[in-house]
């Protein structure tokens, strides 16, 4: 019986892709291995692209021209160009979404800045009832401060200001003629100030001729002074007109009787109260005169303050002040609005141009990428020789050094079409 060695059969082989099994033997091993670990020298995505291409190259089995490109290295640029197109229009999609933005901003800041101009042809009411615009109010104006400021300069002290609260306060001081006419009142028609429910009739007559005394002891008073104003000369003075006197006449008489009646008034009651609680009559009298010359003090101020408060002309200054600023007013408010929008503009002007700029300069990524693999596979394939044919493309953004020579250009005139657009939209006043 002869024995035999036991024997045990090979497994049969996996058979290897097509692209690896040709590329085996021309891209090393350990380059290979290394990639797929993610070590380089190729880019792990990469490899199955540049397999193909040495493989591509192996079955041609010539060499040719650098400039010259197989079916898959078109391929190839072709993937790359169609991702800088895509880029570029999704691009310029946006940037003319930016600019459509853009000229609504703009022709709302022209149409506020333009109502703004033309607010200076309104037309408001003068002084004397007369249409004046804006601009012929603002030189008359301008024209009537400069003869104020001449006949200050001069010494005249025909257009001094009373102070604001001088002027409040005389406001305020004019109703204390309102307690003076009740307190008198009160005595004529027997009105028990401790019982003013019993009375209610004397009670309502009472107020109701006090505050009508008080009105018209008011507007009395400041009608005389203003009507006087006009009158004063340089030296704040009043001087009678010649030829028509009978109106300024008029309001001193009656100027003078309100003081009378007032002071009569105050003096009357104090004289007849003090009498009756047996104040002697010295002392009641002193007192009577005090109080008399202070509400007549009262009244005066009341009357100063209109009299003294400025002339004709600074009236006629204060009248078209308190229209012009309100169209100024206005017209700051549009231009405030204007100057906002003018601030979007510009940030929608920076936000396009960095979105320009950063296509511009990503745009050829995908392009770059395809030649990266035709470089790689050309370095283990050799088909066009030992050494790369690059571009030198100078200052050309569209094809910037590292490119394959005669490799397709990018076409990115739409998007700077977009940009020269942006600038004139947003550059334009």
């Amino acid at each position: 019986m002869t024995w035999r060695p036991l024997t045990t059969a090979e497994p049969p082989s996996r058979p290897a892709s097509p692209a690896l099994a040709d590329a085996s033997g021309t891209v090393p091993r350990h380059d290979l291995l290394s990639s797929l670990a993610g070590r380089g020298p190729i880019p792990f995505w990469k490899i199955p692209h540049v397999l193909a291409l040495v493989a591509e190259q192996k079955r041609s089995g010539h060499q040719r021209d650098p400039q010259s490109r197989t079916w898959l290295e078109r391929f190839q640029e072709s993937r790359g160009a169609a991702s800088a197109e895509d880029k570029i229009a999704s691009a310029e999609r946006r940037v003319n979404n930016v600019i459509e933005s853009a000229e609504h901003l703009k022709a709302r800041r022209d149409v506020i800045l333009a109502e703004a101009e033309h607010m200076d042809q309104d037309h408001i009411s003068g002084p004397h009832g007369e249409l004046l615009t804006i601009e012929d109010a603002a030189e008359r104006q301008a024209q009537l401060s400069a003869t104020v400021d001449t006949d200050v300069d001069n010494g005249s002290l025909r257009h001094r200001r009373v102070p604001p609260g001088l002027r409040r306060w005389a406001t305020v001081v004019a109703l204390i003629d309102f307690p003076v006419l009740i307190y008198f009142l009160a005595s004529i028609f027997n009105l028990d100030m401790t019982n003013l429910l019993g009375s209610p009739i004397q009670v309502a007559v009472t107020a109701v001729l006090a505050a009508l005394g008080t009105a018209g002891l008011a507007l009395g008073l400041r009608k005389f002074g203003y009507s006087l104003r006009g009158h004063k000369d340089d030296h704040g003075h009043l001087r009678l007109p010649r030829g028509a006197r009978v109106l300024p006449i008029l309001y001193l008489i009656l100027f003078c009787a309100l003081l009378v009646g007032c002071a009569s008034m105050m003096g009357y009651r104090i004289v007849s109260d003090a009498t009756a609680s047996g104040v002697p009559p010295s002392a009641a009298w002193t007192l009577a005169a005090f109080f008399s010359i202070v509400t007549c003090a009262v009244n005066v101020v009341v009357f100063s303050v209109e009299f003294n408060d400025g002339s004709t002309a600074t009236e006629q200054i204060d009248y078209l002040t308190s229209k012009i600023i309100k169209i100024r007013a206005r017209q700051q408010a549009a231009r405030r609005q204007a100057d906002q929008l003018h601030a979007r503009i510009t940030k929608l002007q920076q936000r396009g141009e960095r979105l320009i700029q950063r296509v511009l300069t990503n745009a050829g990524d995908g392009l770059a990428a395809a030649h990266q693999v035709i470089l790689i596979a050309r370095a283990y394939h050799q088909g066009c020789g030992p050494v790369a044919d690059l571009a030198h493309p100078g200052n050309d953004t569209r094809q910037p050094p590292g490119y394959l020579n005669e490799a397709k250009i990018i076409d990115t005139q739409a998007l700077e079409l977009a940009a020269e657009h942006l600038a004139s939209t947003t550059n334009n006043p």
